[in-house]
């Protein structure tokens, strides 16, 4: 954890001076970081996305547990794609005007 979260400062670092590496750092972050393919995380991120919003919302109430409530983290581990709907349902990220809300409350 230390080795990527020291590289992930430094890149952090370097976009806030260069649009061109903000642009690339912003788009790394949509995708998880370090998930192999047939680890727990990667199982749990498909179900983040299952048609059934029961599951989306289990899995993502696990991961976000696992994450000690920290959106930051969570969003860090799981991307933004796959972030963004549950954060706004715990309301630490507010819907956009009109935007439909993704759990259907």
């Amino acid at each position: 954890d230390d080795a990527w979260r020291a590289a992930l400062a430094a890149s952090k670092a370097k976009a806030a001076t260069d649009d061109d590496t903000k642009k690339a750092f912003d788009e790394a972050r949509v995708h998880p970081i370090d998930a192999p393919r047939f680890a727990v995380r990667s199982y749990l991120f498909k179900l983040m996305t299952d048609h059934h919003a029961a599951t989306k919302r289990l899995a993502s109430e696990l991961l976000y547990e696992l994450c000690d409530k920290n959106a930051e983290e969570f969003t860090l581990r799981c991307g933004v794609g796959n972030a963004i709907a549950f954060l706004q349902v715990k309301n630490l990220m507010p819907l956009a005007p009109g935007q439909e809300d993704p759990w259907g409350r």
